[in-house]
């Protein structure tokens, strides 16, 4: 479709909260609506209380902030489907059902479940995991 449509930019939602050093004030108002869907769908206290410590301070690295992001994306089924539906940019365009499908699928069976399973992992190597998966997708 990119190569039939030459106006279509070849960058998707996704791309840009992993790879653009300005995605930060995107990442921290998606990140707090994941954890508003993700207590809306859970709505226990021992949930909420887990969410509470994925608020990430306006300080926060972009490193960071793609990892938590991409934690709470996986959990978060709301976020998922907006991803794929709706702009969150004017300028950039929503991920494709197809990659977004593959790329679910992967940081849940494998990207993220080795980081859980492996502490030498850290979030600089989880970030650089998921955006190899990206690519993949």
């Amino acid at each position: 479709m990119i190569c039939r449509n030459t106006y279509i930019p070849c960058q998707d939602i996704l791309q840009h909260l992993l790879y653009s050093g300005s995605s930060g004030p995107l990442l921290h108002s998606l990140i707090t609506q994941c954890i508003l869907n993700i207590g809306r769908d859970f709505p226990s206290p021992g949930v909420r209380a887990a969410l509470s410590s994925f608020a990430v301070p306006a300080d926060s690295s972009l490193t960071l902030l793609r990892v938590v992001f991409l934690v709470l994306l996986n959990y978060d089924s709301k976020m998922r489907c907006a991803l794929c539906e709706q702009r969150f940019l004017p300028h950039i365009p929503e991920l494709c059902p197809y990659k977004a499908c593959r790329f679910y699928d992967h940081i849940k069976d494998r990207v993220i479940l080795d980081w859980i399973k492996n502490e030498t992992i850290g979030v600089a190597e989880l970030v650089e995991n998921l955006k190899e998966s990206y690519l993949v997708s």
